[in-house]
């Protein structure tokens, strides 16, 4: 059989001849060039490897039949359904130091020990006289306050060291914050961009689903008025395949 449908010219009623694969029309005659509808290149569809239309029957039309090849020519899913948004876990800067430093051994020592060097003063000098008792208050006393003075110095460096720990805390978190906010706001970027991107995939896949024809005799699908074919079991990769990254039909494919 031809590979050529032959009508005639609106313009000067010579013939037309038009590739079978092609939506413009040449008059031999005029010169006269004619593009074809649509709806008429779906009417001269034929099954590029058969050239023939007998057994062409558009894929929606069988889908809707709920037949054997029902499942076999769906309409491709749609991949956003896919698409999981997770996002890595938010890093934790650990336990924030508490606000109020510790005090040191000697400084939480020294007041029990002044406590103690006054009872003994009560117990031992007021009823017992005697120079031992006197000593051994004053060396107390000594003690305590030596406690006090050596607690009161530890306890500043004991507060230098814990103001330097919650320093190093809020300045480790403050980065983890920063860090969190540009990876989360990199990752909902590149997610929106990504679900865009199958969203317009899906979208031109399912306009091309529209017009795709089947030929029950060589079981392929195809569109008319567009080069290549498939076998009907990689529908989704004919319908996908030509979609460029911006959703568009590549031409050059």
């Amino acid at each position: 059989m031809s590979d050529f449908i032959t009508i005639s010219c609106p313009t000067c009623g010579g013939q037309l001849q038009r590739g079978s694969n092609t939506s413009t029309y040449t008059c031999d005659y005029c010169g006269q060039q004619h593009r074809l509808r649509q709806e008429d290149i779906e009417e001269f569809g034929r099954c590029p490897v058969c050239r023939r239309n007998d057994k062409v029957e558009k894929v929606r039309a069988i889908f809707y039949k709920k037949s054997t090849l029902s499942s076999r020519l769906a309409p491709p899913s749609d991949p956003t359904k896919s698409l999981s948004y997770k996002p890595n876990q938010k890093p934790d800067a650990g336990p924030r130091p508490s606000d109020t430093s510790p005090n040191s051994v000697q400084t939480e020592l020294g007041p029990y020990v002044l406590m103690f060097a006054a009872f003994f003063f009560l117990i031992f000098y007021i009823f017992d006289k005697r120079a031992v008792g006197t000593i051994v208050f004053l060396a107390l006393l000594f003690a305590g306050i030596t406690l006090m003075i050596v607690g009161k110095s530890q306890d500043q460096q004991v507060k230098q060291e814990h103001k330097r720990l919650i320093s190093e805390w809020e300045s480790r978190h403050d980065k983890m914050e920063a860090d969190w906010v540009e990876y989360i706001e990199a990752y909902e970027k590149d997610f929106n961009q990504e679900y865009a991107l199958l969203t317009a995939k899906h979208a031109t896949a399912m306009q091309r689903y529209e017009q795709l024809y089947y030929c029950h005799r060589d079981d392929i699908v195809f569109i008319p008025g567009e080069s290549g074919h498939a076998p009907s079991d990689q529908i989704d990769e004919f319908l996908i395949g030509k979609i460029t990254k911006r959703g568009a039909q590549d031409e050059s494919s």
